[in-house]
C-alpha cells in the first residue's frame, strides 16, 4: 500500500495540522506504507517531504487579512497557490490522506486513481451555516464562501472526523454515514502531565484558544461576572472583537509556555460553539484539570465524569457548573484524576495506530 499525505500546513509543527499529519505519516512509515508526504514546510528530516515553497506566501496572507483587509478572502487565494504546486508533486498512490479542504488536488489524487480520505477540523460547513453564522454577523465579521468545502466532500471517498459530534454534522446534510470514519485527536501524556496542588476556595479558570465568537467567549465573559473565581484566557484576540481584563478575568495574550498555565490552573473551560476536537481539551485532561465544555467540542468524556458538558450558549449553565466547582473544591481533585486516566487512552501513538489501522480497512 502507497500513501501520500498533504497539508498546507509545516509538516511536524507542533501545535498545527503539519502535527496531527506528522503522527499518523510516522506509523505509516513504520509499517511500510508511506510514499512521501506533501506540505507547504518542514521541520522533520527523516521522512520524505516535499515542500511547495509557499509557506511564506501563506504567512503573509494570513498577516494581510488578520491586520488590514478582515474582509478579504485570501485564505481561498492561499489555497489555490498550494493546490496548484502540490499538483506538479503528485504520483500514483493508493490512499491519498488531504488534511484540508483542497478540492483540485483531491481530485487529481482521485484521476490518478488514488481513494481519497479527506480529514477534517471541523464540523461540516451547512452546519455552521444554522450554528455560528448568526453570531458572527452580530459582529460584522465576513461569512467566507464555503464552495471548497462542499466541493471536498464530494469528492472524497472518506472523511475522518475527530468526534461524534462533528460526524453528525455530516450526517444530518445527507453525507452518507459509512463514509465517515471517527478517529479522535492525541496528546504527549509525557509532556502534558499533573502535578500535585492544594485545594482552593477560590479555583483559577483556563481559557486556551483564539478569542473569538465561535468559541463562546462572550457568554464566558458574562458569566464571570460576581463570580468568586479567577478566569485566565490565554490566546490571540480577533481583531473584530474588543475585549479587556476585568476584576476576575486576565487576558494573557498568546503565550509560549501554555503548559505551566495548564499546571497553575485548576479548572479548564471551554464554552464553543464551534470547533474540531481542540488540541487544549485533550492537553487539559492530560494536564490533570476538570473540564467545562459544550458537545460543540466533540469532548473524549460522558458528562460528570471529568467535567460538565453543558448546552451552547447558555449563560445560566456556565455559571452553575462554576460556582459547582467552587462550592466543591474536592471535585476539583477527584474529576482531574479521571481526565488523567480517561486521557491516556488518547496518545499519539494510537492516533497515528488508529489512522493507519482504517486504511487497512479501506484498502
Amino acid at each position: 500500500m502507497r500513501i501520500i499525505y498533504a497539508t498546507n500546513s509545516d509538516f511536524g509543527k507542533h501545535g498545527s495540522i503539519g502535527f496531527r499529519t506528522f503522527h499518523a505519516a510516522l506509523e505509516a512509515d513504520l509499517r511500510g506504507n508511506l510514499l512521501k508526504i506533501i506540505a507547504r514546510g518542514n521541520e522533520i528530516n527523516h521522512i520524505n517531504v516535499e515542500t511547495t515553497g509557499t509557506k511564506f506566501i501563506s504567512k503573509c496572507l494570513a498577516g494581510i487579512q488578520q491586520y488590514l483587509f478582515r474582509n478579504w478572502n485570501l485564505q481561498h487565494l492561499n489555497k489555490v497557490i498550494f493546490q496548484k504546486r502540490a499538483i506538479k508533486k503528485l504520483e500514483p498512490c493508493d490512499i491519498f490522506h488531504c488534511y484540508d479542504y483542497l478540492p483540485d488536488l483531491m481530485q487529481a489524487a482521485k484521476d490518478m486513481g488514488a481513494k481519497v480520505i479527506l480529514d477534517t477540523q471541523l464540523g461540516y460547513a451547512k452546519e455552521a451555516e444554522e450554528m455560528i453564522w448568526p453570531t458572527l454577523k452580530k459582529y460584522n465579521m465576513k461569512i467566507q464562501s464555503i464552495t471548497d468545502e462542499l466541493r471536498a466532500v464530494e469528492i472524497a471517498d472518506y472523511i475522518i472526523c475527530p468526534s461524534e459530534y462533528h460526524k453528525q454534522t455530516f450526517v444530518k446534510h445527507n453525507v452518507p454515514e459509512e463514509k465517515i470514519k471517527i478517529v479522535p485527536q492525541g496528546v504527549d501524556i509525557d509532556y502534558f502531565k499533573p502535578i500535585e496542588k492544594k485545594l482552593t476556595t477560590r479555583p483559577q479558570f483556563l481559557f486556551v484558544g483564539t478569542v473569538e465568537p465561535r468559541k463562546g467567549i462572550g457568554y464566558l465573559m458574562e458569566a464571570f461576572k460576581g463570580m468568586k473565581a479567577d478566569l485566565w484566557v490565554a490566546g490571540r484576540k480577533n481583531k473584530t472583537i474588543k475585549l479587556e481584563d476585568t476584576e476576575n478575568i486576565k487576558f494573557l495574550g498568546q503565550v509560549n509556555n501554555i503548559r505551566d498555565y495548564y499546571n497553575k490552573a485548576d479548572i479548564f473551560i471551554l464554552p464553543s460553539l464551534w470547533e474540531g476536537g481542540p488540541k487544549a481539551l485533550y492537553e487539559a485532561a492530560a494536564c490533570g484539570l476538570p473540564i467545562i465544555t459544550t458537545p460543540n467540542t466533540g469532548p473524549f468524556f460522558k458528562d460528570r465524569t471529568c467535567g460538565h458538558i453543558i448546552p451552547i450558549k447558555d449563560v445560566n449553565a456556565l455559571k452553575y457548573s462554576i460556582q459547582h466547582f467552587i462550592d466543591h473544591p474536592m471535585h476539583i481533585r477527584d474529576m482531574g484524576k479521571i481526565a488523567r486516566i480517561i486521557i491516556m487512552d488518547y496518545t499519539w501513538e494510537k492516533y497515528g495506530n488508529r489512522k493507519n489501522d482504517f486504511y487497512e480497512e479501506i484498502r
